[in-house]
């Protein structure tokens, strides 16, 4: 009900240590009140308080019990911590989980990746793999990246990433699709 979570948001940014642990708990209830959990991972992103980060991992990373939305807003609260903050092996485990991430939650976990250099740097290394379809980082991602300030990301992003229309156009030419087996 109403006034539970919105006293709950207000004890959590006044850094009440009561209240993060409160929050702590909303976020790992399963089913769990959604609307709620998706309010304080906005806050708990806005605080980018260290304690939490393993938290958020796991919501961000647990399939199939979480929904779609809370794990976005977990991904999208870790964005706002700083690299350091972060576990070193999270860019790995991501780029790991990204072929079964669901549309809109992959959509985040790319652009998590591709904010950072270290994590784009990695993203770019597992394309070049074939670990990663590069067809899965939206157009916008892709410029971006070939765009970098970090000539290594730039030169990185130009060489794995089909630039805009070339590659993208030839794989869904059904002419193309028709004339060959699927691998």
């Amino acid at each position: 009900g109403g006034a539970g979570p919105t006293r709950l948001l207000l004890r959590l940014r006044q850094r009440d240590p009561e209240a993060m642990g409160a929050a702590m708990a909303a976020l790992q209830a399963r089913p769990g009140d959604v609307p709620e959990q998706l309010a304080l991972l906005r806050a708990l992103g806005e605080l980018a308080e260290p304690s939490v980060v393993p938290t958020l991992v796991d919501l961000a990373l647990q399939e199939p019990v979480r929904s779609p939305s809370v794990r976005q807003a977990a991904l999208g609260a870790l964005a706002a911590f700083p690299s350091e903050s972060l576990p070193a092996g999270l860019p790995g485990r991501l780029i790991a989980a990204l072929p079964a991430l669901p549309g809109d939650v992959r959509i985040s976990a790319l652009a998590f990746l591709t904010s950072r250099p270290g994590s784009a740097r990695s993203l770019l290394e597992a394309i070049g793999e074939r670990r990663i379809d590069p067809g899965s980082v939206p157009p916008e991602m892709g410029d971006r990246l070939r765009h970098a300030r970090d000539p290594e990301i730039r030169g990185l992003a130009q060489k794995v990433l089909p630039a805009r229309g070339s590659a993208r156009a030839t794989t869904a030419d059904p002419t193309v699709a028709a004339g060959s087996p699927p691998s």
